[in-house]
This record gives C-alpha cells, sequence and structure tokens, in this order.
C-alpha cells in the first residue's frame, strides 16, 4: 500500500532525506549516525534528539523521506520543538508526501513523539509510516493533528501506518481527513479541531484516562483522543 506518486505534478517542491542510528556503546546508547536536510533538521539534546524545522512546510511538491534505527538494547528518545504546517504549494504542484521508517532491534526502545502537524486550508500531505520491530523491542509512536488555523477550514491528511513484528505484519491502519467531505462528521470527530493517536508496543500509559485506549492485538495498544493536545505519560512495561 506505498503511495503511488502524484500523477501528471511535476516536482517543483523540496526533496529531503534525513536519517539517524542510535547504538549501544559501552553499555551509553549512542547517537552513531545523524544526517539532516533541510526541512529535517536533528539536534541531539539533554531530553533527547529533537526535530527542528529548518524550513517552511511541508509544502505541496515536497517529497520527505526519514529513516530512525535503534540498535540492540539501545534506547532513543525522539521529538519535535514546534508544531509544522502543512501548506499548499503553487499551482500544480501537487501534495506534499513523507515516508518514514523506523527499524529497532532487540531490546531497544523508541519513544517518539513528534509535535502536532497543523493542516492549513489547501494543503494536502501523505505520510507513510513504516515501524519494523523486534518482538523484544518496545516503543511508542504519535501523531496529533490540528485541523486548520483559526477560523479555517483543513487542509488534507492521509496516512498509512504499518507495524511489523519479527516481520510478520502485526497492524495496517489508515486514515482520510478530506475537506471536500462532511469530515467532522465522517471521522466522529465531534466537532473536534484537534485529533491525536499513539501506537504503543511493550509500554502502556498512566494518563489513559485522557484517551480511548485500543487492544489492536499482538502486543500493539492505540490510544487516542479528540480535543486538546495531552501528552502521554509513560508508564510500565508490560
Amino acid at each position: 500500500m506505498d503511495f503511488a506518486p502524484d500523477a501528471g505534478a511535476p516536482s517543483y517542491g523540496m526533496n529531503s532525506k534525513a536519517s539517524i542510528k542510535c547504538t549501544l556503546v559501552n553499555g551509553s546508547s549512542t547517537i552513531q549516525e545523524m544526517i539532516s536536510q533541510p526541512p529535517l533538521t536533528f539536534r541531539d539534546t539533554a531530553d533527547g534528539v529533537m526535530i527542528v524545522n529548518t524550513a517552511a512546510g511541508p509544502l505541496g511538491g515536497d517529497r520527505l523521506e526519514l529513516s530512525v534505527t535503534v540498535g540492540d538494547g539501545a534506547t532513543l528518545n525522539l521529538g519535535g520543538v514546534a508544531a509544522a504546517i502543512a501548506l499548499p504549494g503553487a499551482s500544480g504542484t501537487g501534495r506534499s508526501e513523507s515516508t518514514i521508517e523506523i527499524r529497532l532491534g532487540q531490546n531497544s526502545t523508541l519513544i517518539w513523539e513528534p509535535q502536532p502537524m497543523i493542516l492549513a486550508t489547501g494543503a494536502h500531505h501523505k505520510q507513510m509510516i513504516n515501524i519494523f520491530a523486534d518482538k523484544a523491542s518496545t516503543f511508542i509512536y504519535g501523531d496529533t493533528y490540528q485541523f486548520g488555523r483559526h477560523l479555517e477550514d483543513t487542509g488534507r491528511i492521509e496516512q498509512v501506518v504499518r507495524i511489523f513484528i519479527d516481520g510478520e505484519e502485526s497492524l495496517i491502519q489508515s486514515m482520510d481527513i478530506n475537506p471536500a467531505e462532511d469530515w467532522l462528521e465522517a471521522f466522529t470527530l465531534q466537532g473536534s479541531r484537534s485529533f491525536s493517536s499513539y501506537m504503543a508496543y511493550g509500554v502502556e500509559i498512566s494518563n489513559d484516562s485522557e484517551f480511548t485506549e485500543f487492544n489492536l492485538e499482538n502486543g500493539v495498544y492505540l490510544y487516542q483522543r479528540i480535543g486538546n493536545y495531552i501528552s502521554p505519560q509513560l508508564a510500565v512495561k508490560v
């Protein structure tokens, strides 16, 4: 279910590839590789690695690729410093696209909590997330979307998440928020303009009363929230 290229749309946007690799060295998690390319720029901080948006967007026509690898026994905390804003590009540029590939080794841990993405009117963003996890790994990955800026209609977001545990596909989930449809009603957003979704494997969250929890089997849990953004608080390993 990979996204097909936007047929007929010339590539006027930005093509960006970034990657980060964390490994265990002498008992400590170490950033072995960190390759940034605007707008995907990494900063190593005391709180973990932060993604800094060093260019506007994603804009229509942009093609972004991000690779994250956490080696055996290593732990990576990955976050962001500010919200991103998906914006329409110039006429004829088509949609923007991003592909995120995450690979987790044995006994590795990834805690990834991106900052919200604001979907401005006229934007159309497609996002593919592939997570390849070892059975003994632990992760939480989430997204929050803000549907439009103040007093404006939302842009469009299409997302597909696939999770593989020990090489077997454990989950495939897709969503499409389309302003051309009755998106508030169709997605049961109850009039809200914000939606968060976190997928967890090997961890639980202590503030689960703030979220709707789904057991997706194979050890994968889904936590969703309609309304104001709240960060999940990690609890104990399942």
